[in-house]
């Protein structure tokens, strides 16, 4: 539902600009047909402001009998201020803060698996919030050297969740990418390209 607005005629104009300075802004709601939250905000945005002479009147609420430049807000010599000997004092949002020994909500324990968006698992292996890639760690537990460059952990399934010591090898980054292509292959040419190379080692005596 749209929000109907009451749009500044340009009479009202006129009378806001002549009245706003010298009267209170209650006092005029009547003659300019605004709201004293419409008035206070289109003085803002006009760069109009009270009078120098209102504001030591008593109509502005300022004015202490007796007193120069009065303000009833401003602090005065010698005043106790009403917090004083309450350093620390907390007024409001202690309910709400996290307490020293709390466990957040979304505390994940070590030992934690999760699988992120780049399809490769991850365990948590420290606090607060440090992790490994799952089939690095496991190659790193099963007492094996981390992969150099340029040789990689590669799946010897080509799922990347099944993150077993068994379906783990290292491969080179080439021949990871001509393990990738042969897996796109029908799965007749695949097995062809295996017993090539069976025939091709075993001819190689190896």
């Amino acid at each position: 539902m749209q929000v109907k607005r009451n749009p500044w005629t340009p009479t009202q104009l006129k009378a806001f600009r002549k009245l706003y300075p010298h009267k209170r802004t209650a006092d005029i709601v009547d003659v300019i047909g605004h709201s004293v939250d419409t008035m206070h905000k289109k003085a803002m945005s006009l760069g109009i402001t009270k009078s120098a002479a209102f504001m030591k009147s008593k109509a502005s609420g300022n004015f202490v009998k007796g007193a120069k430049n009065s303000n009833r807000s401003t602090f005065k010599k010698c005043d106790i201020p009403w917090n004083k000997g309450m350093k620390g004092l907390q007024i409001r949002g202690v309910e709400s803060r996290f307490k020293k020994g709390n466990t957040p909500k979304n505390y994940k324990p070590i030992g934690t698996v999760v699988t992120h968006g780049d399809g490769y698992c991850y365990t948590k292996i420290a606090d607060p919030n440090v992790w490994e890639l799952t089939h690095r760690l496991t190659w790193r537990l099963a007492g094996n050297e981390p992969p150099v460059h340029p040789n990689v952990l590669r799946f010897k399934d080509g799922n990347q969740l099944n993150c077993t010591i068994e379906n783990l090898e290292l491969s080179s980054k080439v021949g990871m990418m001509a393990a990738n292509s042969v897996q796109r292959l029908p799965e007749d040419l695949r097995r062809a390209i295996h017993l090539h190379g069976v025939l091709i080692r075993a001819i190689n005596g190896n």
